[in-house]
């Protein structure tokens, strides 16, 4: 079993700050899709200890034997009053060394040595004229083990370095490195065996550092049957206007990671500096790179381009400035291909974004941009972006930024396949969120999100889905200004079961209350949308629309900006159509509320439907248009203690064009009027009642028309014009007027204390127009009937 295995570390000089995940991710990190932060374990991936300096990190002996040799010619050279440039070329069996050094401090070297090789062949150069170089062309075959390494050094403090280390295997390299008025080495080399690593790295005058890796683990590194890593690699890195290292080419094995990154010091001792770095991994498979690191007096960036064919592939990208924003952005498929470029520079603030494409199974996405805040202990801002992917192909475009002024986070997607779900959230200083979510179990996906704290926490998605099971939601939270009390809340939700959606959608949480919106388009079975709203005292409001197979277009917003409301508008056509609006105290209590609601077996419904619960007065209001088969419409309310309904229906053929109000601004209150056009029958029906104690007060009016048969040609109409009140002393009122009916009954029946009924019946029929009063109240009712013939 393999123990301790070193990873080659790219560069020269630092701490990485935004550190670098361990080498295996089969599942997407703890944290990233619950709102922690992706910060890993630090890690040294740079050392200053130079090119004799052996790996520890290796496991095995240096390969360094005229490490010795290069510092007593360094020393002679810096050390002896008058000394003159020197060139010096070794040759001691499979191993080599060129040095090219200058009285003024300039350095050039080059190295190379083998253990145990079959084959062993190299030349090397140095030079001390027009600055200093040292290089090498070298092939080595069949050794336990090759170090290769070149570097540079000048007066002023640069330096740089390449380095190549092979372990059982093979090894082509040629390096170079000079030094002048900047420094740069590079190499470019091709590799097999059982692990393998190269390095370049360079550091400028003001302490600035760019480095690459790339780290090959081979099939061997276990069984030897199994095979070699391989790799081919152009690495640069050098100094100038700033610090700079490039490599591309391919990787092949067991692992293969690329690592690249970019420092730059802060001009304040002992502040931290700015970071831009890069990761790439692969697990049994391949890919080709291409990655830039650059550090300036201005900045950092990075960015890398990279084709995966793996078991298991992962990419990162993250930059983090001196004041504490950071940035980062991440892609993985565990099984499958990976191409994607990503980017990441700190240059006026940190940010990072990537673009590409994956195909496989189990892909994740995620982006993230956090600022601190600017009291010592308070929480600070966030923005993120997630995408996941059980299986199929997604193709995307992310991007995070912080800045002094907040965070933002957006991504832009297009997949096909099982399992698919995006979602966007921030969270601001003061607590406030925000988020939105889609996702589709099976079938396509294509939405735009985006999420920003610069003026409050926002979540935005807008697109398109069709398949089977799929839902949307979005939440905006706002906590309360007192400890330990209730926040406020927004929230949108959609569901389908099969169909297709297009939506826009939204949720806002600011200083003054919550918000949530959205406008949807569904076709398909089972498609359902809610939003709703609940303040800080409790009190909360919803309106749903859903349709069985069907069509639902419709708008819903919710808010908590005075109080908790909700309202809704919109069309739905086909099988079981339902809408139902509700305002009150204690979500899900059966006291202290009031609601309107319409139902349709087969037809359509225009409907605008709001809820309100203000202080103590929690109300519903809904207008709404039927035409079809089975329509019906009622509002009630109930205080706890009296409650008031009133109801309205027809069966057959038919249209109910309805006015409905229902709330608590006394006590029950519930109103409707509006015609009912039928072939069929329709029913009009109140309910007012109270219970206080051991007294029961309950007047039930049912109004109820049969139309005549065979049915005249426009059928029958009842205008209902209904009034339920319900109080201590309470007062009951219904009108409804009947034309071209067969049979119009109607029956009141009031109920005091215990088993007093008041009835009253009438029953007329053979008419085409019937106009009948009823008014109760208490113990007393009246009917007037006005017939027409």
């Amino acid at each position: 079993m393999r123990k301790n295995l070193c990873r080659d570390v790219p560069g020269a000089g630092g701490v990485n700050r935004l550190p670098f995940p361990p080498a295996v991710h089969h599942h997407v990190p703890k944290g990233l899709c619950h709102g922690r932060s992706n910060r890993l374990h630090e890690e040294n991936i740079i050392t200053r200890n130079g090119p004799c300096h052996p790996d520890e990190r290796m496991g095995t002996p240096p390969l360094n034997p005229h490490c010795g040799i290069l510092v007593l010619a360094v020393c002679v050279l810096l050390l002896v009053p008058g000394a003159a440039a020197v060139t010096i070329v070794l040759n001691d069996g499979p191993a080599s060394l060129s040095l090219a050094a200058t009285p003024d401090g300039s350095v050039a070297v080059s190295v190379i040595a083998a253990s145990q090789p079959a084959g062993y062949s190299a030349t090397l150069s140095a030079r001390d004229t027009g600055g200093v170089a040292a290089g090498q062309e070298s092939t080595v075959t069949g050794a336990r083990e090759i170090l290769a390494v070149t570097a540079a050094f000048n007066p002023g403090g640069e330096s740089a370095v390449t380095r190549a280390r092979v372990a059982n295997g093979n090894l082509t390299t040629t390096q170079l490195a000079a030094s002048g008025p900047g420094v740069s080495a590079s190499q470019s080399t091709r590799a097999t065996g059982a692990y393998l690593a190269t390095t370049s790295a360079a550091i400028d005058t003001r302490g600035s550092t760019a480095s690459q890796g790339l780290v090959v683990r081979g099939d061997s590194f276990f069984d030897d049957s199994l095979g070699d890593g391989t790799l081919e690699v152009d690495q640069y890195a050098g100094t100038g206007q700033s610090a700079v290292a490039m490599q591309q080419g391919t990787g092949e094995g067991l692992d293969v990671e690329t690592r690249g990154l970019a420092m730059h010091p802060s001009a304040e001792p002992g502040a931290p500096g700015t970071i831009s770095s890069t990761y790439g991994l692969v697990q049994i498979g391949g890919f080709s790179f291409e990655n830039h690191a650059t550090a300036t007096g201005t900045g950092t960036s990075a960015s890398q381009a990279v084709s995966t064919h793996a078991l298991f592939s992962q990419a990162l990208a993250g930059s983090e400035d001196s004041a504490g924003w950071y940035a980062t952005q991440q892609a993985s498929v565990s099984t499958g291909e990976l191409q994607v470029s990503q980017g990441t520079d700190t240059t006026a603030s940190a940010a990072a974004m990537q673009e590409g494409a994956v195909s496989g199974g189990f892909a994740v996405l995620i982006g993230r941009a956090e600022a601190p805040s600017a009291e010592p202990g308070a929480p600070g801002e966030s923005s993120f972006t997630y995408a996941g992917m059980e299986e199929g192909n997604m193709n995307f475009s992310s991007d995070a930024t912080a800045t002094g002024t907040g965070t933002s986070a957006s991504q832009a997607l297009s997949s096909t396949g099982k399992y698919q779900s995006a979602s966007a959230a921030s969270s601001d200083t003061a607590g406030r969120s925000a988020s939105q979510q889609a996702a589709v179990a099976m079938g396509e996906l294509q939405v735009s999100q985006g999420t920003a704290t610069t003026a409050s926490a926002t979540a935005m998605q807008a697109g398109t889905l069709s398949g089977d099971t799929a839902i949307l939601a979005g939440q905006a939270e706002a906590p309360s200004t007192e400890p330990g009390a209730p926040g406020e809340s927004s929230f949108t939700n959609a569901d389908m079961t099969l169909g297709s959606m297009t939506f826009a959608s939204d949720a806002i949480a600011t200083g003054t209350g919550t918000s949530a919106s959205q406008a949807l388009l569904l076709t398909g079975r089972y498609l359902s949308a809610l939003a709703g709203s609940e303040d800080s005292a409790g009190w909360y409001a919803s309106q749903q629309a859903s349709v069985g197979t069907g069509e639902l277009l419709v708008s819903q917003e919710a808010n908590t900006t005075a109080s908790a409301a909700a309202m809704q508008a919109g069309t739905l056509s086909g099988e079981q159509g339902f809408l139902d609006g509700r305002a009150g105290l204690e979500w899900g209590s059966d006291t202290g509320y009031a609601y309107g609601s319409a139902g349709i077996a087969s037809g359509t419904m225009e409907f605008e439907n709001h809820a309100l619960a203000a202080a103590s007065i929690p109300g519903v209001s809904q207008t709404v248009t039927i035409t079809g088969v089975d329509g019906s419409a009622e509002a009630a309310a109930l205080d706890g203690a009296h409650h008031a309904l009133v109801r309205s229906n027809f069966n057959q053929e038919g249209s109910l064009t309805m006015d409905q109000e229902a709330d608590l601004r006394a006590s029950a209150y519930a109103h409707q009027s509006g015609i009912i056009t039928t072939s069929g029958d329709a029913m009009s029906y109140l309910d007012a009642g109270s219970d206080l104690g051991w007294v029961r007060r309950q007047i039930v009016v049912t109004s109820l028309l049969v139309s005549p048969t065979p049915a005249p040609e426009y059928g029958a109409v009842m205008v209902t014009d209904s009034t339920a009140f319900s109080s201590d002393a309470f007062t009951s009122a219904v009108h409804m007027a009947a034309r071209d009916v067969g049979l119009l009954g109607s029956t009141i029946h009031a109920n005091r204390n215990v088993n007093v009924p008041l009835d009253f019946a009438t029953a007329v029929s053979g008419h085409r127009r019937i106009d009948a009063d009823m008014t109760v109240g208490n113990d007393v009712a009246s009917f007037s009937i006005l017939i027409w013939s």
